[in-house]
């Protein structure tokens, strides 16, 4: 399989192979960028799974269990469990001089079958065209694309999640993926490479704010709001059955807010958890990197950039700032070794948040402190992991959460830094692994005395 691009600004992205009998897959859009399209099919393509309704019952019937790919991935969207306030997103929108945004259908579908070639047609206005041809002769049952659904989900407060989901909705257990502060969900993607072919539910969502994600109110970027919003994701996309938290940085401490928020729901439903790169008393050790002598004046100029970036409401870096930021983004997040392509990925992530959301969280994720929070949560199993050079979170923070959260397993990665899951993807999903196969082990009894347990002791007999 080939995954070719075109330059920016110019037509691209497509996926090629063979003639009749071998996969042919292709993904055609008007002035698509090349650095993002390059770097997987996931980003341009793979949200044609998400369809439902119509769409997908029309092209599963239209194809036939033994047609053209596309009818089998169209259909499993209608069997996900997509309700109203999850939109599925069947094409990818680009704004004249903008960048590539997700967008739900909005204009007619158009789904046609000609010798055995299944076509499906996008025909919205002309700077959001997009077709997307799939195989023949059954030939796309052969192919590795991963097919992710896609879909919107409205929060209580109005803001919109960008969600992505795989995996069996029947699984024995789910595995849901939080991304940190600037990031998106995409920084989970050796991770959630890993788990494909097993029997896991995977969730990924990018925060408000963030992403694909619609910008939040600057009273709403705290801790405890994201905090809220897992609670909700949770009760949506994963209604019943042994969950395992990953959080990477902000994502790790949004764990941690939904077990203050939320205990009993915590006890009785999170099966395992994995911290990566993450503090539970917020910015405490955080040094940058440099002598201690230093920070007290790094972190008031940051505290006072940060109150700037607030208001300056849903504005994004601009594409242009983004070279000027890249050496300091390299020094500060990863440590002695990287793949180019995981610090472009964290470049397009950082372009994506909003001004309010780079600065507004600040004042949240600097004063935040729940060891109290994973003193309390018994013996959940749980993995904690670090890279001894990291900047933001340095091993310190990792070890204050493995000595509160009995039964942790702590690891230190040499020369690893903040991006821990990019920079040791083998450690990171070993560990993931692992937790996951415990909490498969686990039962709803276990589970609903741990909540009992913490009904009864609370957090403050462990603060």
């Amino acid at each position: 399989m080939e995954v070719t691009a075109g330059d920016t600004g110019t037509a691209g992205a497509a996926v090629t192979a063979g003639d009749t009998g071998t996969a042919g897959v292709a993904v055609t859009a008007g002035e698509m960028g090349a650095t993002e399209e390059a770097s997987g099919v996931d980003e341009s393509f793979s949200g044609v799974g998400a369809s439902t309704g119509t769409a997908g019952a029309t092209a599963g019937e239209s194809v036939g269990a033994e047609g053209a790919a596309g009818g089998s991935g169209l259909a499993a969207g209608a069997e996900a469990g997509v309700g109203p306030d999850m939109t599925p997103i069947l094409y990818e929108r680009r704004p004249p001089g903008g960048r590539w945004e997700a967008h739900h259908v909005s204009g007619d579908t158009l789904l046609s079958t000609s010798r055995n070639i299944f076509v499906l047609w996008w025909q919205i206005r002309a700077n959001r065209v997009m077709i997307v041809t799939r195989g023949y002769n059954g030939a796309v049952r052969y192919t590795e694309v991963p097919m992710l659904e896609r879909s919107e989900f409205a929060l209580a407060d109005g803001v919109r999640l960008h969600v992505e989901t795989s995996g069996p909705v029947d699984a024995p257990v789910t595995v849901v993926f939080l991304h940190g502060w600037c990031l998106d969900r995409r920084t989970w993607h050796y991770q959630m490479r890993a788990l494909e072919g097993t029997d896991t539910r995977v969730i990924a969502y990018d925060a408000r704010g963030h992403g694909r994600s619609s910008t939040t109110r600057l009273r709403s970027a705290t801790l405890r709001q994201l905090g809220d919003d897992l609670a909700e994701v949770i009760d949506a996309y994963a209604p019943a059955g042994p969950v395992v938290l990953a959080g990477h940085s902000l994502g790790g401490m949004t764990i941690m807010e939904y077990a203050d928020s939320y205990p009993e729901e915590f006890a009785e439903r999170i099966a395992g958890l994995l911290f990566v790169s993450t503090t539970a008393e917020g910015a405490t050790h955080t040094c940058y990197g440099l002598p201690t002598s230093l920070t007290p004046f790094l972190r008031a100029a940051e505290q006072t950039g940060a109150g700037v970036l607030a208001r300056l409401g849903a504005w994004r870096p601009h594409r242009a700032v983004l070279p000027a930021l890249r050496p300091g983004v390299r020094w500060l997040l990863f440590g002695d070794e990287h793949e180019p392509g995981d610090l472009e990925m964290t470049m397009t992530a950082i372009g994506r948040a909003s001004l309010r959301s780079i600065g507004g969280f600040r004042a949240s994720v600097g004063a935040q402190q729940r060891l109290h929070t994973l003193a309390a949560l018994g013996d959940v199993p749980a993995a904690v992991l670090v890279g001894d050079k990291d900047r933001l979170t340095p091993p310190a923070c990792a070890e204050s959460i493995a000595e509160f959260l009995p039964g942790t397993a702590l690891t230190v990665c040499d020369g690893a830094g903040h991006m821990l899951m990019m920079e040791r993807p083998g450690e990171v999903s070993a560990a993931l692994t692992a937790v996951v196969a415990k909490a498969a082990e686990s039962t709803r009894a276990q589970r609903h005395r741990r909540g009992l347990r913490l009904h009864r002791d609370g957090y403050d007999q462990a603060a």
